[in-house]
């Protein structure tokens, strides 16, 4: 997929793309605008300031993440993707312009579609979302739109299909989790084990349902956009136990939601090395 770089007119394209998983994902989020927040315009200068000097073959610069979500904080950093010519290589890279923390996704035509096909094998659409949520703020805006719209193909087309296979870690996974943390009598270990199982579970609960998951804060906002009373529910039961230390609230719904995909798994899990 070559990017037309003959034409580097400063544009910018409306954002406003992707299916409704990823709309509700980020309205789940929770978060308002405010005056402490980074802006779209103030970001936008820093990265057409820099962007040009440290690619100069640039066919496009997209400014992206929280920033343009109206979610951004104090701590954000500035997300830009770069789109490069043929053969210009791929990479990710965190840097400072202007003091501000910005992280660079870097992809030639090639690296762009590698990297997106690992979204959807990892069922997580960090890409896509980068390039979907996009302002154009350098370059040309036809090589932007392209990139753009094959990110809008990879995410409606959703995540990989999970296999038996893949279904019967998750629920060997989850099950270890919560054994693990039935037994323990460490307060930090609980915690720990608790996290982790949360996002285990929720892993599970959207992979097998076929969507998008996620990674942090990004998990709860998908659950909620898929099913909002989960995600409420096994935000509670981690927050009695940290509060409580008690598990059974959280060990009592992982059970229930283990029960819908075939139970606990504590043998008959085979995986080749």
């Amino acid at each position: 997929m070559p990017f037309d770089s003959r034409s580097f007119r400063d544009q910018t394209v409306p954002t406003g793309y992707g299916a409704d998983q990823r709309d509700r994902a980020h309205q789940a989020g929770g978060h308002q605008a405010s005056a402490a927040q980074p802006s779209v315009d103030w970001a936008r200068e820093i990265v057409v300031r820099h962007v040009r000097t440290a690619f100069p073959t640039l066919c496009a610069a997209l400014l992206s993440g929280s920033i343009v979500r109206a979610a951004a904080t104090e701590t954000s950093d500035i997300d830009v993707v770069v789109l490069l010519p043929e053969r210009a290589g791929s990479r990710r890279e965190t840097t400072t312009w202007d003091g501000a923390p910005v992280d660079l996704f870097v992809y030639d035509p090639d690296g762009l579609t590698r990297w997106l096909g690992k979204d959807t094998q990892g069922r997580r659409p960090v890409l896509c979302s980068l390039l979907i949520d996009g302002h154009v703020v350098a370059g040309d805006a036809a090589a932007a739109e392209q990139a753009k719209a094959l990110a809008r193909k990879v995410y409606e087309a959703g995540p990989a299909k999970l296999s038996d296979a893949e279904l019967d870690r998750l629920r060997f996974e989850a099950t270890d989790l919560m054994l693990d943390l039935q037994s323990t009598v460490d307060r930090s270990e609980a915690l720990l084990l608790a996290a982790m199982l949360v996002q285990t579970t929720g892993d599970l609960v959207l992979n097998a349902a076929g969507r998008w998951t996620g990674r942090g804060k990004w998990l709860p906002r998908e659950l909620r956009a898929y099913d909002p009373e989960l995600a409420r529910d096994l935000a509670a039961a981690h927050d009695d136990l940290a509060r409580t230390g008690d598990a059974e609230m959280l060990i009592r719904l992982v059970d229930n939601i283990l029960a819908r995909h075939g139970g606990r798994m504590v043998a008959g899990r085979m995986e080749a090395g």
